[in-house]
């Protein structure tokens, strides 16, 4: 019954009405594609949908600097160290770099 009401709605609709009512839908779907990607990947916006580049996004805790910098003075390779702690190599090379260059 419902489906056979909702058929005459867009019976009676102009060429024009059913492209408007298309792109209204395109939009939606656009914007809630948009809004489920930000939220799943913690991108955050102020109010007038500006990226808040201030904020730290998704930061790896696995990547502690700490624990890094720990497992390659024990004597650990960088490839040990990427496969243990799932971090990628320029990470650790960075941290390794960056704790160096403290130590001097």
């Amino acid at each position: 019954m419902i489906f056979s009401d909702s058929m005459w709605f867009f019976d009676n609709m102009s060429d024009e009405e059913m492209s408007l009512f298309d792109e209204m839908l395109f939009r939606e779907h656009r914007k809630t594609t948009r809004e489920k990607f930000e939220k799943q990947h913690n991108i955050k916006r102020d109010k007038r949908g500006r990226l808040n580049k201030g904020a730290l996004l998704a930061k790896k805790d696995t990547c502690n600097e700490d624990k890094i910098w720990l497992r390659y003075k024990a004597g650990m390779t960088v490839g040990e160290i990427v496969e243990v702690m799932g971090c990628s190599k320029s990470t650790v090379y960075n941290v390794i770099k960056k704790r160096k260059s403290k130590d001097k």
